[in-house]
């Protein structure tokens, strides 16, 4: 993962190869301010390479929680179609039919 850069652009974070811009601040609800500040200034001591691994392993375990649920919801599916509803999820109804247009169109 080395030479991973992220790169806040709008609310998007994409990886580019350009120097890092951060986010000023990432408002969340369960978090008081002393323990973000001490959660930003942790993230700031790591490594470009470091943070990018773990946003690499957040991304990652996101998409394993959401596989979990869309099975929960719908036993029925095989894992191919459990996929197929993640796909969807992920990418949008528009985006999922140009890039899988045989594909069946589970809910999520």
């Amino acid at each position: 993962m080395a030479g991973c850069r992220p790169l806040v652009n709008g609310s998007t974070w994409t990886l580019l190869g350009a120097a890092p811009r951060y986010a000023v601040s990432v408002s969340t609800r369960d978090t008081t301010p002393d323990a973000s500040a001490v959660r930003t200034e942790i993230y700031r001591r790591m490594s470009g390479s470091r943070r990018c691994e773990l946003a690499v392993q957040m991304s990652y375990d996101a998409r394993r929680i959401a596989l979990s649920g869309i099975r929960a919801r719908h036993p029925e599916y095989d894992d191919e179609q459990a996929r197929y509803a993640l796909f969807r999820l992920l990418v949008g109804d528009d985006l999922f039919r140009r890039a899988w247009p045989t594909a069946p169109a589970l809910d999520p």
